[in-house]
């Protein structure tokens, strides 16, 4: 057991992982990362694994094209494969959302983001299955796609552990020691690391890493559930349809991955303790509402289902930089969903403001947790005014 470090991450999720990679690639010998189950087991794992925009402003525009070029090239940049796979995503919203929904598409075309606004004869040529009923608007992205939220995380784990990064499984923090606003150690049930560097990317036990240190972090946990059906078609794009409230997209083998809204998710105290499963009336629920959209969905094929925890914030922005009152104590954490397909960004950018001490890729200070005690927040989607 390692009882020094010059930095200590918490959590071995895609966050937690790509930290440790980009700050080995800076140079920093003496990394630790604590796991306490295995690599990808918390919301990384069970995570769609889907690479498009959802973001109405600028900034985070911009992060999402930086973080999706490096998935898009993962193989070639860090050297594991992550099934990755292009894959168009389709936007349909209703009529209440026209106005709000072209300002998106007017900003992401304005990134040169590849997007274009379809008619509802366009989207019923899409796929025969499909049916345009209670759709104002919608739109195709066409530089999405989707990859394996897993291995990019083991892929960032594997680099890291070749640059010297040690990575405890099975070993999470059970303490903290602080002194006058300065980190002094983290202590696991094997004992205590020193270190004067500390990262919370602990996911849904952020807010109990928080808490370790007497800080109260503005995050809720959402119990989000998804479903893998077998449908008698095939669909080769991904969708949101925000008319049903569900998103879908293709899987391996002739499967259909199908998730509900934030009106499906469950609010959930204990990320220790919860189904881990899919609620029978939820799937029944999600099949009758991909049945309104595509009719020939009624003849799918149940085939399993499970649940992950969304670590969410106020306004379902993340929390990044340094945790209030400390010196050298940082979060990743609160990124509300949007975690994996951010990834890239969030290590490279809190490698730079660890090791050079301000950001260099892009100024991320919006993102800090100040900004709820400060301002200003974030618009947590597209379709917010």
């Amino acid at each position: 057991m390692q009882n020094t470090a010059e930095v200590v991450i918490i959590g071995g999720g895609v966050s937690g992982t790509s930290l440790a990679y980009y700050l080995a690639a800076k140079g920093i010998q003496e990394i630790v990362l604590l796991e306490r189950e295995n690599i990808a087991a918390g919301s990384t794992g069970k995570s769609a694994g889907i690479i498009t925009h959802y973001f109405p402003d600028p900034f985070m525009t911009d992060l999402d094209l930086k973080a999706g070029e490096i998935l898009r090239n993962f193989q070639a940049q860090v050297g594991a494969p992550i099934d990755f796979t292009k894959s168009d995503y389709l936007y349909l919203l209703p009529h209440t959302d026209i106005l709000h929904f072209k300002k998106a598409v007017a900003l992401y075309k304005q990134k040169g983001i590849p997007v274009e606004e379809l008619s509802m004869n366009e989207i019923e040529r899409l796929n025969p299955a499909f049916t345009s009923e209670g759709v104002g608007i919608a739109a195709f992205v066409r530089d999405a796609g989707y990859a394996d939220a897993h291995s990019v995380a083991m892929g960032y784990a594997q680099a890291a552990e070749q640059e010297g990064v040690k990575i405890f499984r099975g070993l999470g923090a059970v303490g903290l020691k602080t002194r006058n606003g300065k980190v002094r150690a983290v202590i696991t049930a094997k004992g205590e690391i020193e270190t004067n560097i500390i990262v919370n990317a602990a996911g849904p036990w952020a807010k109990a890493v928080g808490l370790m240190a007497g800080i109260e972090l503005p995050i809720k946990l959402l119990r989000h559930q998804a479903m893998l059906f077998r449908p008698p078609f095939q669909i080769q794009f991904q969708a949101s349809d925000l008319v049903q409230k569900v998103y879908f997209r293709p899987e391996t083998g002739g499967y259909m991955l199908v998730g509900g809204g934030e009106e499906d998710d469950e609010l959930t105290e204990n990320p220790d303790f919860f189904n881990r499963g899919a609620d029978t009336d939820l799937v029944a629920d999600l099949g009758a509402r991909m049945t309104t959209r595509i009719p020939a969905f009624a003849e799918s094929e149940y085939i399993t289902g499970w649940s992950g925890l969304l670590d969410c914030t106020p306004d379902w922005h993340p929390l990044l930089g340094k945790m209030p009152g400390f010196e050298k104590f940082y979060i990743a954490c609160g990124f509300s969903g949007h975690g994996f397909h951010l990834a890239p960004m969030t290590g490279t950018l809190l490698a730079e403001l660890i090791v050079d001490g301000k950001y260099k890729t892009a100024d991320a200070t919006a993102l800090s947790v100040e900004r709820f005690h400060t301002g200003p927040i974030f618009r947590r989607s597209f379709l917010d005014t």
